[in-house]
């Protein structure tokens, strides 16, 4: 009998330790799914889940071993969503299936949790001390459906095509739900309204359903050129030549204060980046920051000004000489010096990933409008330069999956590199960045070049 009652007792003893577990992971779920990991801490938890954070530290040890879990079972899920939603496309044309597909992760992708964490993310991975806890599983859950296409489609194209769609189909859509509020503004839509679901189904289609043919079909493989575009050099980073002597001393004082402000913004989001970070980063007293610049917004905002005032001259030069070359040379030449460009200069596409997922935690990113007033000026000068015959819906939106992707390999390059286990400082890291580009973007062209032909 005292038997039988010490073993009720240990299986009572593991229902409640199980029901703790899954109370402190249910907390977990909100906090991380407001926070970014280094943001987000055992205290939050515990004020969340209404306990003390102890028990936290009793059940998981460390903030890390929680999170792990937490996304390994957040990963599991999206895993075994994603494999439940493709048997039977196989039984429909291309254009069907992916509608059919497109309907139901977007289904997913508004109740599930699992993309807003990931783009909360992605934009600190380069700065964590360790890798993000549970990052490993990202690139097994696209091994996974890979193989899975690979086997039931039985596709033409080829292996290393198969995972470059799936990768940047993840990374698209990841970026569509993730952080719904500013890609829905770039758009002037409402991310809780059916227009802009509409709307991330249309991009993803325009952009993903001609490559998607290329592969099923399979196509003869073309070069896609060296990652070093022909006849062109990326402006290098602003060093110091001492041409900050010759400024009147305010002048070089704001300009080191901008200096400093713009590595931090880089590194850290707006919410969680402070004057005093600044002032420690340039070696110089804090409050003198408040002297050119009274508030933090104000001096973020400058920060943002600057860098896409220096985007559009380089998008300017980026675009000379291209009209005369064929259109796959042309293609791949722009996107080799819009790449060799933003790998030397990622202070954009940088600062932009630490704040695009905090828009929606409610937050107001002060000049981010400036973000997509930027956008519309490159929107129109390609229209103008390149492709006038086309609609300005269709040009927007394909401006909206390029700059997307750009943002996210240049911007936070460890969370894509690693899902396809690379090194995300190599340059095997960028040449694939660039092919993929080339893969996805090349078939879209006859669109922009012949609209009336392409619609018939």
């Amino acid at each position: 009998m005292m038997i039988q009652s010490a073993k009720n007792t240990t299986e009572k003893g593991e229902v409640r330790g199980e029901a703790t577990r899954r109370k402190i992971l249910e907390a977990a779920d909100k906090v991380f799914a407001q926070y970014p990991f280094k943001a987000a801490s055992v205290r939050k938890i515990a004020k969340e889940g209404g306990f003390e954070h102890p028990l936290i530290q009793y059940h998981f040890k460390t903030k890390a071993r929680l999170f792990e879990e937490y996304i390994t079972g957040l990963n599991e899920e999206f895993v075994v969503a994603i494999l439940n939603m493709l048997p039977g496309l196989e039984k429909v044309n291309p254009a069907q299936g992916l509608s059919l597909f497109l309907d139901r992760i977007l289904d997913f992708g508004f109740q599930s949790s699992y993309m807003p964490v990931m783009m909360l993310n992605v934009g600190g991975m380069d700065f964590l001390d360790e890798s993000l806890p549970g990052v490993g599983n990202m690139r097994k859950a696209l091994e996974k459906v890979v193989e899975f296409f690979r086997q039931s489609y039985k596709p033409k194209g080829t292996d290393r095509e198969i995972t470059m769609w799936m990768f940047a189909f993840a990374l698209v859509m990841g970026n569509f739900m993730g952080a719904r509020q500013f890609h829905a503004r770039a758009e002037e839509l409402d991310p809780g309204q059916d227009q802009y679901r509409q709307w991330v189904k249309e991009a993803m289609t325009f952009l993903f359903l001609p490559p998607l043919k290329r592969l099923i079909r399979g196509t003869k493989g073309q070069d896609l050129g060296p990652i070093e575009p022909h006849g062109y050099s990326p402006r290098k980073k602003l060093k110091k030549s001492g041409l900050l002597n010759n400024l009147r001393k305010g002048e070089a004082t704001r300009l080191k204060i901008l200096e400093a402000a713009r590595e931090v913004f880089a590194t850290n989001p707006y919410s969680t980046a402070s004057i005093r970070m600044i002032g420690k980063r340039g070696g110089f007293d804090f409050t003198l920051i408040h002297h050119y610049f009274p508030t933090k917004k104000e001096l973020f905002e400058a920060v943002g000004v600057d860098l896409l005032e220096r985007s559009l001259l380089v998008d300017q030069d980026i675009m000379d000489g291209l009209e005369a070359m064929p259109a796959l040379q042309g293609l791949t030449e722009a996107f080799g010096r819009i790449l060799a460009n933003s790998f030397a200069n990622p202070a954009p596409e940088m600062v932009l990933m630490q704040n695009m997922a905090q828009l929606d935690r409610g937050e107001d990113i002060p000049g981010f409008e400036f973000v997509f007033f930027y956008h519309q000026c490159v929107t129109d000068m390609i229209k103008e330069r390149f492709f006038p015959s086309v609609s300005p819906k269709v040009m927007r939106m394909w401006l909206h999956c390029l700059v997307t992707i750009t943002y996210s390999c240049v911007g936070a390059p460890a969370y894509p590199a690693r899902i396809v286990g690379m090194d995300p400082t190599s340059l095997v890291y960028r040449q694939w960045v660039k092919d993929t580009l080339v893969f996805l973007f090349f078939p879209t062209l006859p669109e922009l070049l012949f609209p009336t032909e392409a619609s018939k």
